[in-house]
């Protein structure tokens, strides 16, 4: 009866020990450091975070593109400059006759380009395939009519384009986004303005974020576009009047 009878107490002390053991570790245990979660989880979840922010933006808002090829001399060059694009005008929500956009190839899916448009639903455009004779004979082979939810979109430098003149009108659901500013290299950045603001009275300025720049046009007349009798017209010189001013030293 006595050695089972201590074996009995001693068990029952040592599990009773164990329990405020527990109780002690738990107690001394701060709130703030059960919850706080550790530092590498809150950095995955601030990189998620910010990963999930900015793909938000440059699906929806402004996306940075880079532009290569020939196509769009002298507006882009071949490469090494990069635009900001405008994803409001995906799909080709608000687009003008004019805009530059990006918009995904229609015959590889997984390029895309950069195009001006030319035409949107119910334009008339004029139909040349690059480097293909035009052997038309009547008005109505040599123009078409854009159809509904479709633009024509062409290169600026029409001999090295591959555009609508090739693969027709483009759907407005390739549409990407629409070009609104160079801004690399910084020295040659730029807003595009108007669409058709190269066809008005500015054709001769340069925007530059909101600084116009007069760009002078070379003059290959001889003469300024200036009015009759307005200052500083320069007038073309006849050979006999050349002839006469030279000799006129020596009379």
């Amino acid at each position: 009866m006595g050695p089972a009878s201590g074996t009995k107490h001693s068990t029952h002390a040592g599990i009773t020990d164990y329990r405020l053991h527990l109780y002690l570790s738990y107690d001394r245990a701060s709130p703030r450091a059960i919850s706080a979660p550790p530092r590498r989880r809150s950095l995955l979840l601030y990189f998620v975070q910010g990963t999930l922010l900015l793909h938000i933006f440059t699906e929806h808002f402004f996306a940075l593109k880079r532009g290569d090829g020939p196509s769009m001399l002298p507006t882009a060059e071949v490469t090494g400059q990069w635009f900001l694009v405008s994803k409001h005008h995906s799909r080709g929500r608000g687009l003008h006759v004019g805009d530059l956009v990006i918009f995904d190839l229609p015959f590889h899916r997984d390029d895309m380009g950069m195009k001006r448009v030319l035409g949107l639903p119910g334009d008339y455009v004029l139909v040349d395939a690059p480097r293909t004779p035009i052997t038309a004979t009547t008005s109505d082979e040599l123009m078409i009519q854009v159809p509904e939810g479709h633009c024509w979109l062409v290169g600026d430098n029409v001999p090295a384009s591959r555009d609508s003149r090739l693969y027709g009108p483009v759907p407005l659901a390739l549409v990407r986004g629409k070009i609104v500013a160079r801004y690399w290299p910084w020295r040659d950045r730029r807003v595009f303005g108007p669409a058709l603001a190269a066809a008005g009275p500015e054709a001769n300025k340069k925007v530059r974020f909101g600084v116009s720049t007069e760009v002078k046009t070379p003059d290959i007349t001889g003469t300024s576009r200036k009015r009759d009798g307005e200052p500083g017209r320069r007038q073309p010189v006849r050979e006999g009047e050349k002839r006469r001013k030279i000799q006129q030293p020596g009379t």
